[in-house]
């Protein structure tokens, strides 16, 4: 999974489930982690409850609903318990983390609408790098006409930009 611009695959406890339908699960552990510490499960109601500065969502286990301050409403897939693992539908409560989770040759990249991304488009062949040098690792060739997405927000050598595919390289 690639968060804005790093990957975090290798530091998540438990993997990404993603469903047909295009639903992408994050456990519990890992959402208490990436996007709110105070998340907490509730043992007496079975239901995760989760904020952010302006919302406050609570996803019961096994029902394909939420609630969003106060406000009930049906989504394709809740919260729910696999081989012991809670995960909560990451990409059904977008709105309240304020991301977009997409998902792109079985790789899922998360945005954060709160960060400034500038989206560009590749003009020739480009080789992508792992760090700002000529000698770095090729990560991918990257083809002319390819979108990608420039960090604005991080300083780079001169001459270089900090970009991603929407593939997550």
């Amino acid at each position: 999974m690639v968060i804005n611009f790093s990957n975090v695959t290798g530091r998540m406890k438990n993997k990404l489930v993603v469903e047909d339908g295009g639903v992408v699960y994050l456990s519990y552990s890992d959402a208490k982690n990436y996007y709110d510490y105070n998340m907490y499960y509730d043992e007496e109601y079975k239901q995760i409850v989760s904020s952010s500065y302006d919302k406050l969502v609570v996803m019961p286990l096994n029902k394909n609903e939420i609630t969003v301050n106060g406000e009930s409403k049906k989504v394709k897939a809740g919260a729910k318990e696999i081989n012991g693992v809670k995960y909560i539908p990451l990409s059904e409560i977008e709105d309240v983390y304020n991301i977009k989770v997409n998902q792109v040759d079985n790789k899922v990249t998360v945005e954060s609408l709160d960060k400034e991304l500038k989206v560009g488009t590749v003009d020739k062949i480009s080789d992508l790098k792992l760090k700002a040098t000529t000698f770095s690792r090729t990560v991918e060739k990257i083809p002319a006409g390819t979108k990608v997405y420039i960090d604005l927000g991080n300083n780079v050598k001169a001459g270089w930009l900090r970009i991603r595919t929407e593939r997550g390289n």
